[in-house]
């Protein structure tokens, strides 16, 4: 049985030496010896094939592909092979009836350093390659969309893995004929768009690199919208993206699942004929979101890597509309394109009426288009205007490559702060520090090395939250002190990747907290096996002596402390910290001795949720107020 424990836990490094053979794959195999290989050993494998029984023709406009559920692993279908020069290769031939593209939700990854999952069509010259650094904290990744429904996978494990790699197949997601969306993706686009490297766009070219494809992984399927990095008045460089609230109304997102594609567009102004990579960053957080001006707020919860050359763009919250405008977007999923409108916009006065229903007047800006035209896919790309400013996003309207498109954009003057909750306004996320600024210029990625955010929550062994508690990060080039807030969470920001994490919890207090006589009589009775303990926390709060046991000698230094004859215990502290994925021997709770820091290799992504569960010496039954 694979344990359910979060990825990053399982690259978590107990005090224990860090092997650096991230590209040990690399140095061994090329990408495409792997490949070759994987093609050889399927040829003598079963195809696996799936179909999809209902493949309904009625589903929404929007979605352009339908999930197909797997739930397989690598050891229950595919099959392992010994590599010549050391190393295991799994494959696994896919075959789906009828898709014309094929994505993968894949989830319980385990995956070592080195491994590599590598991807291909049946017409692919080379795989796609993805490694552990891709998937996110919870083991899951969807995969791009490749091209026909059959689909060649592999996994590589290296001779250097300290447990076997493993993969769990969830469910794919498979584009058909029969979906209103039929094709989507490169050069599917309508022929009338520009590039948005084209020489009509100069004037505006810092833009388009806030601009994004997003991926929308929904448990009814997929979905492609565009998005704007946008630019905060604390200039902190949270990676806020404005899009658009229909992109996924009526459906239920997967956003840690979401993708966030950026610099996806050609290099000139002619179409490319090989289709461009594009830099991606994982999984999102919705902060706001409002229907009557049709926003989203997302906050990208992966690493939004400092090499990417990318742009926050800055806002602007007047009432008075654009005089020009310019939009670049993601129209049918293609590579970026650009329009332009030189007609001053106007405030919609009436209802404008949508298929989820209609949005109350005033609420959107009317831009007619002088060039370029918009498509499914398109939606929530930003209405930059004349100074570089957002002022909206797409929410529809009529397009066409005749020349008489007109898009309507959600105002981002109503946006801001008309909703009553931060959840549906965008002041208090784009204004943090309460400037009340009408406009906000757009600021340029930071250089240098990739930072991070790192954080959890610390609670006790039932749940309680534990404020006050200090958490101490320390890396080559950096060394920070936090402490929880009432519901038990840190948070570091900006912590650089250079290297080894390493992390300690402590807490002061009174060391009488939670200490009584039922405490000693819990001890006594596990002791004489009369109720032993349920639980390695009753172990580590009731081996006060640090001894590695539980005696009746902890007993006399807690009836001590009860007594107020001591005021520390002399080889423990008043909090012990455990991470919360901590593996405990369930036969010898206590045979391995808690460590004073623990140390995190391996790091490639943000971290929220890195908890520990406190436990205060001394107090077996878990009374204590923290």
């Amino acid at each position: 049985m694979i344990p359910n424990i979060p990825l990053i836990y399982r690259l978590l490094l107990i005090t224990i030496t860090i092997l650096c053979n991230a590209h040990f794959a690399e140095a061994q195999y090329s990408y495409q010896q792997l490949y070759e290989a994987a093609k050889a050993q399927a040829e003598n494998l079963p195809v696996s094939t799936k179909s999809l029984k209902r493949p309904g023709a009625d589903a929404p406009a929007s979605l352009a592909a339908l999930p197909l559920p797997l739930g397989f692993g690598t050891s229950q279908e595919g099959q392992w092979a010994q590599m010549p020069r050391g190393g295991r290769l799994w494959s696994l031939q896919l075959e789906i009836s009828g898709s014309k593209a094929t994505a993968l939700l894949l989830s319980q990854a385990r995956l070592p350093n080195g491994a590599l999952l590598l991807l291909a069509g049946a017409e692919s010259e080379a795989p796609i390659v993805l490694k552990p650094k891709d998937f996110n904290s919870e083991g899951q990744l969807f995969t791009p969309f490749i091209p026909g429904g059959q689909v060649l996978i592999m996994l590589f494990e290296p001779e250097s893995a300290a447990a076997p790699a493993y993969l769990q197949l969830q469910r794919a997601d498979i584009a058909l004929q029969q979906l209103p969306m039929m094709d989507f993706g490169f050069g599917t686009s309508l022929g009338c768009h520009l590039n948005a490297a084209c020489d009509t766009a100069d004037a505006y070219r810092g833009l388009q690199r806030s601009v994004c494809r997003i991926v929308m992984v929904l448990e009814e399927g997929t979905a492609f919208c565009t998005g704007t990095l946008m630019n905060n008045t604390a200039q902190d460089r949270t990676p806020y993206v404005l899009s658009a609230y229909h992109c996924d109304e009526g459906f239920t997102p997967m956003y840690s699942l979401w993708r966030f594609e950026f610099n996806y567009e050609s290099p000139g102004c002619e179409n490319p004929l090989a289709e461009p990579s594009a830099d991606v960053a994982f999984g999102a957080e919705l902060k706001a979101a409002r229907r009557e001006s049709d926003f989203q707020l997302l906050e990208i919860t992966g690493l939004v890597s400092n090499g990417l050359n990318l742009r926050y763009s800055g806002w602007d919250k007047s009432s008075a509309p654009p005089q020009r405008a310019v939009i670049f977007h993601h129209p049918s999923a293609d590579i970026k394109k650009v329009a332009f409108s030189d007609e001053p916009a106007t405030v919609h006065p009436t209802i404008l009426n949508w298929a989820a229903g209609p949005t109350p007047p005033l609420h959107h800006l009317e831009v007619d288009y002088t060039t370029g035209t918009f498509e499914v896919g398109s939606s929530g790309a930003a209405l930059f205007d004349e100074n570089g400013r957002v002022r909206g996003q797409l929410h529809g309207g009529f397009n066409g490559c005749e020349g008489n498109t007109t898009g309507y954009f959600g105002r981002l003057h109503l946006s801001w702060d008309e909703g009553a909750a931060p959840a549906e306004r965008l002041a208090d996320w784009l204004d943090p520090l309460g400037t009340g600024a009408d406009t906000l210029n757009g600021l340029e990625q930071m250089p240098g090395a990739d930072t991070i955010f790192f954080g959890g929550r610390i609670a006790t062994p039932d749940g309680q939250a534990v404020p006050g508690a200090s958490v101490v990060v320390t890396t080559a080039t950096f060394q920070d002190t936090v402490q929880t807030d009432t519901a038990g969470a840190y948070r570091f920001e900006q912590v650089p990747l250079d290297g080894v994490f390493q992390v300690t919890a402590s807490r002061g207090g009174d060391i009488q907290n939670g200490l009584s006589a039922l405490d000693l009589i819990e001890i006594g009775r596990h002791n004489l096996g009369l109720a032993p303990f349920d639980s390695p926390y009753k172990f580590l709060a009731a081996d006060a002596n640090a001894s590695g046991s539980v005696s009746v000698l902890d007993q006399i230094a807690i009836r001590k402390a009860i007594l107020g004859i001591d005021l520390v215990f002399a080889n423990r502290p008043l909090w012990q910290f455990v991470p919360a994925a901590w593996e405990f021997d369930a036969d010898a709770p206590l045979g391995t001795p808690l460590p004073n820091v623990f140390a995190l290799g391996n790091i490639t992504n943000n971290i929220g949720n890195f908890d520990f569960v406190a436990v205060k010496t001394g107090d077996v039954n878990h009374s204590s107020d923290p």
